[in-house]
């Protein structure tokens, strides 16, 4: 047995049963991050990594919590082609490559163009992991929560286990934690802690939610989600929020933030949509089925560009004590929305889908 395999070994059983931070409440685990960079350097030296090695990296605690245990092949691929030393001309052929999101290689580019960055500060990002104060990430988060929140109740904060892992930029809020990619926090640690907050909020807004109602009143349901993902937006996006930047330094195309920046001048089209939707279900028109249907397309990208934008239009009117006060109600929301709609020349929500909503919410 060579002696690098040796080394490998050794050190997979070390992070293996020491690299998870435990706190009162929560586990802040970066198992996945140091089998990433042991298998990295050992790529990086032209060294052999065993299969049962790259099965052990898919499925640690990080990438398990992401939902990425089935991903070994693209998670092996990319760091083949960002770290080893024979495949500079396939790495800048992928990286000089303008990919759209439909190209089956897209993932993979979004992987290496992190891995690549992360060997440009390979040293640093090394003594972030060692050094950083991670017990302090809930003190932050939890302090950050608190400015949205007007009558906090402590109690009720389950502060989430946190999998770090080398992944993409993107955030993931699963049943079983929040995933984060280490390189990101690492360039912008102030923002992943807003990150992480956002995703707390929905944690914690979930013990408000009637949820037995959202789902069975459609209508309910789909304004819920603007409200939660737009008062969430609050938290990370600030008030000049720029998408085609913030997208590219997440090395994702220009056509998503294109997607976004669409959406949000389409609001108005939306909320009259929305309108004329609800009324035909209403009135038997379309089944309930047909509903969710038509408006599962109807606010893109999860609800966040036009949630964030409704928000922040009550936010400019002073607005925001009560868009706060009823952080969990999605008629207000609409209530409030209708408010100032007209001086923004926005669509102003029918008389009869104004009451519906607000005998369907009582």
């Amino acid at each position: 047995m060579s002696r690098p395999f040796v080394t490998l070994l050794l050190f997979l059983f070390a992070v293996t049963t020491s690299c998870t931070r435990h706190t009162a409440e929560s586990d802040i685990n970066l198992n996945s991050v140091d089998l990433f960079f042991a298998v990295a350097d050992s790529v990086a030296q032209r060294q052999n990594v065993a299969e049962a090695t790259w099965d052990s990296l898919a499925h640690s605690d990080g990438y398990v919590m992401a939902g990425w245990q089935k991903c070994k092949g693209l998670i092996r691929n990319a760091l083949l082609i960002a770290f080893h030393p024979d495949s500079t001309e396939t790495r800048n052929t992928l990286l000089q490559s303008q990919l759209s999101m439909s190209d089956p290689r897209f993932h993979t580019s979004l992987l290496v163009r992190n891995y690549v960055d992360m060997k440009q500060h390979w040293s640093e990002l090394q003594d972030f992991r060692r050094d950083y104060d991670y017990a302090s990430i809930q003190k932050q988060a939890r302090q950050t929560l608190q400015q949205f929140l007007p009558n906090f109740v402590d109690s009720l904060l389950m502060f989430p286990n946190i999998g770090f892992i080398c992944g993409d930029a993107e955030c993931r809020s699963k049943r079983s934690g929040i995933t984060l990619d280490i390189n990101y926090f690492y360039k912008y640690p102030e923002v992943g802690i807003r990150v992480l907050t956002h995703e707390m909020f929905h944690t914690y807004r979930a013990h408000f939610e009637d949820r037995e109602k959202f789902d069975s009143i459609p209508v309910l349901w789909v304004v819920n989600d603007l409200q939660n993902e737009g008062i969430s937006d609050l938290i990370d996006k600030p008030l000049d929020y720029d998408p085609v930047a913030e997208y590219a330094k997440m090395g994702y195309p220009e056509q998503l933030a294109q997607m976004y920046l669409e959406a949000v001048a389409a609001t108005s089209n939306k909320m009259a949509r929305l309108d004329s939707l609800t009324l035909c279900w209403a009135h038997e028109q379309i089944t309930k089925e047909d509903y969710f249907q038509q408006t599962s397309t109807l606010f893109p990208l999860g609800g966040h560009p036009n949630g964030r934008y409704i928000t922040n239009l009550l936010v400019a009117h002073g607005l925001q004590d009560q868009l706060l006060a009823h952080f969990a109600d999605p008629v207000t929301f609409l209530l409030l929305y209708n408010q100032v709609a007209a001086q923004e020349n926005l669509h102003v929500m029918s008389d009869e889908f104004i009451l519906l909503i607000v005998l369907l919410g009582a």
